[in-house]
């Protein structure tokens, strides 16, 4: 009972520190939008990230998945019971008697049963899938649509030779290329990598563990909650706010836009890089050590990873421009031409891997888990024979078939 009496005390404060009668009136502000935004409040809080003021005057940090969840659901649970006990407030009868407390909660409460079709993704239980009203998602910059695959057989040149210049290996953009080809992520998910997010694989020592978080609901660093003063940050957005005056790469307003699809991630919201070959994990680990060795010199003021080594501003959040820019000179430098239809953009990469777990035999819901899609349906734009593949079967069929005739005739 307490525990309904705080999500209903919430909610209130809530209603009453951001709805005023004239929203209500004039149908500025939709029922279903105030649900929507008090749920994205649960999830944000009620700071601005860009002033780190609260108009509101709430005060109420970014609660984790779980603790918004039980919220959602114990006010879920009360309006539903309220409409059902109390149907005389839909009809706003002037005989219904009350005080004024009680009438706005059951008015709420009929408010939330009408609104509910509306509220949808915001009401489940998967925090990947919320795009809050007043925090929209950045949607873009990351490349999809049809594409072919990169050439395999010309990736070990890419890296070795496309990401050399002027004697210098480029290691940033030869770790993001690695995260593509080797381990299927999309190219803009590289991109919200923090350094802690790499480490040692305890199974083998001479391979990287690699997990990108979600920008948002992800789990702050470790060294950032040892560090914390009061309670632990509940995800990366709050620790991003907090210590460095940021909004995720996903959120619109970010200065460093990088899109996120909505991967399936696992309950911690991460997922990990499962590199299609060994060789992948120890490359990536050899050029991670030459890279931070890099890194080291270089002042930053963020928690990302891939940063500007050679460009003003040194030191800033590494742009997917820039690395598709980069990308597109190394696939030159190694004299392929360049395009979807060859295969050889970044997003190339993505297709590249699940054609090779394809190939390789892997059943569809290991290639699924190893491509973090919410669907074992979602890989079949990345696993459908290339054109050359259809061509070869029926020339192979044709040959056979020609066999079969040959061995009619003989007899």
């Amino acid at each position: 009972m307490n525990k309904l009496l705080a999500a209903v005390t919430l909610f209130s404060e809530y209603f009453e520190k951001n709805v005023t009668e004239e929203d209500l009136s004039d149908g500025k502000l939709p029922h279903w939008k105030i649900f929507s935004n008090f749920s994205n409040a649960l999830s944000v809080g009620t700071f601005d990230l860009n002033t780190g003021l609260d108009p509101s005057y709430l005060c109420w940090s970014p609660r984790d998945h779980q603790s918004q969840r039980h919220v959602i659901l114990l006010l879920t649970d009360f309006f539903e019971w309220m409409s059902n006990t109390y149907p005389e407030v839909s009809n706003f009868n002037p005989k219904f008697t009350g005080g004024l407390y009680e009438i706005k909660m059951k008015k709420i409460a009929y408010e939330f049963r009408r609104s509910r079709a509306f509220l949808g993704h915001l009401w489940d239980d998967n925090p990947k899938e919320e795009i809050p009203l007043t925090s929209p998602i950045n949607p873009g910059t990351c490349e999809t649509g049809t594409s072919y695959e990169f050439p395999d057989e010309k990736f070990e040149e890419l890296i070795f030779k496309g990401f050399k210049y002027a004697g210098k290996y480029n290691y940033r953009d030869i770790l993001i290329t690695l995260l593509l080809h080797g381990a299927g992520f999309r190219s803009c998910e590289p991109f919200h990598l923090f350094v802690e997010d790499v480490n040692n694989n305890p199974n083998d020592p001479t391979s990287s563990l690699v997990c990108i978080h979600h920008p948002q609901f992800g789990s702050a660093p470790a060294m950032a909650e040892a560090l914390a003063t009061e309670k632990p940050f509940v995800n990366r957005q709050a620790y991003l706010a907090h210590y460095w005056g940021m909004l995720p790469r996903n959120r619109i307003g970010s200065d460093y836009p990088a899109g996120w699809k909505n991967p399936k991630l696992d309950e911690k919201h991460y997922m990990r890089a499962y590199w299609y070959s060994p060789e992948y994990g120890q490359w990536f680990k050899q050029f991670w050590d030459l890279y931070m060795l890099q890194l080291a010199s270089i002042e930053r003021h963020h928690p990302f990873a891939f940063v500007n080594i050679n460009r003003d501003p040194i030191g800033q959040v590494y742009s997917l421009e820039n690395y598709y820019s980069s990308h597109e000179s190394a696939v030159r430098r190694i004299g392929l031409p360049y395009g979807k239809q060859h295969g050889t953009t970044a997003h190339g990469h993505r297709h590249s891997y699940g054609r090779r777990l394809r190939r390789a035999g892997f059943d569809p819901l290991f290639i699924q888990k190893f491509m973090h899609h919410k669907s074992v349906e979602s890989q079949k734009i990345y696993t459908e024979p290339s054109t050359e593949e259809a061509l070869e079967m029926l020339e192979m069929v044709s040959k056979r078939q020609q066999s079969f005739i040959l061995l009619g005739d003989a007899k």
